[in-house]
């Protein structure tokens, strides 16, 4: 909010000679992400704070289903782990701004002027055909296709994560609405966190609901036993007497 009381969207726009204001995009980088606004920037604050990380860049690709952040790094020596950068950076930010990928590069592309050049970055390939395959019984393809429609993505591998395909809160309540569904019975929230690979829900799945085990069955009927036999001979713990009172 300005001095005079206006409010700053951070939105560029020009008049048109009618007086209609007319938009021409954003002040700064900001993309929005799951529903969620994102400043790239402060995205690459929390990389530039690793003490592993030398350099690094972030871009927003817009894809079919919204913007994706890409985070391209340099290690301060050899032997990065992506892998442990992405899982530092859920430590510090929200699951919507962490990078759906991070990129381990030897140095970052730049332009004349000694700017990052994020056009020449290098986007991520195709998922392989192999990806996708893998998927062996129906419950798995079952699984796989409800993903597909929730998480907006062509190909899904049978153990792939969840969680690192763009999954996240709101998409595993769509999923969970959607399996009840088809399945034609509850499933738990819970057991999909628990279960974030296709083919481990799928088994999960194919499992069933929990049954009582076969001792427990067991003592049940003698149980049920015990109490007619007692009841057959007058009862054990409980009789009439003469008096038509209960003794005990």
């Amino acid at each position: 909010m300005t001095t005079d009381g206006a409010i700053r969207t951070g939105d560029l726009g020009r008049y048109r000679a009618d007086g209609a204001v007319v938009l021409a995009g954003r002040a700064d980088d900001q993309v929005k992400v799951r529903g969620y606004r994102v400043e790239p920037g402060e995205v690459e604050a929390a990389l530039a704070a690793d003490a592993d990380v030398a350099a690094c860049a972030v871009v927003a690709d817009r894809e079919r289903d919204g913007a994706v952040l890409r985070a391209y790094v340099v290690g301060h020596r050899p032997g990065l782990d992506a892998v442990v950068v992405r899982d530092r950076l859920r430590r510090v930010l929200p699951d919507y701004a962490v990078p759906a990928e991070v990129v381990v590069l030897p140095a970052l592309p730049l332009t004349p002027n000694g700017k990052v050049d994020r056009a020449a970055l290098p986007r991520a390939e195709p998922r392989p055909a192999a990806g996708l395959d893998g998927l062996i019984s129906g419950t798995e393809r079952l699984v796989a296709g409800v993903w597909r429609a929730v998480l907006g993505l062509p190909r899904i591998g049978a153990t792939e994560n969840f969680f690192d395909i763009g999954g996240h809160s709101l998409a595993i309540v769509a999923v969970q609405a959607r399996l009840s569904e088809q399945l034609g019975r509850e499933v738990p929230i819970v057991e999909l966190f628990q279960h974030p690979t296709v083919r481990a829900l799928a088994a999960h799945l194919d499992a069933g609901p929990p049954k009582p085990g076969r001792d427990g069955l067991d003592r049940a009927a003698r149980r049920v036993a015990a109490r007619r036999s007692r009841y057959a001979h007058g009862g054990a713990s409980t009789s009439t007497g003469g008096s038509g009172e209960l003794q005990r």
